[in-house]
């Protein structure tokens, strides 16, 4: 009973070796992603430049800001 007992922790501690060291990754980024969500972000960011440089630059009418 005792070599069941002491095969089976064996077992299992075997599969959850292997389970730990086969565990999902995060895949890496290539260059050619990297550049592309570093090129989206600066859109983004001259979006939000540009939007703000408008919202500046509009004149505000009092009667619909206060509805």
């Amino acid at each position: 009973m005792k070599k069941i007992v002491a095969l089976l922790l064996v077992l299992l501690l075997g599969l959850t070796l292997i389970v730990g060291c086969t565990g999902d990754k995060a895949p890496v980024d290539t260059p050619q992603e990297q550049q592309e969500e570093l090129e989206k972000g600066q859109e983004a960011e001259e979006q939000t430049e540009e939007a703000e440089k408008d919202a500046e630059e509009e004149p505000v009418d009092e009667e619909t800001e206060q509805k």
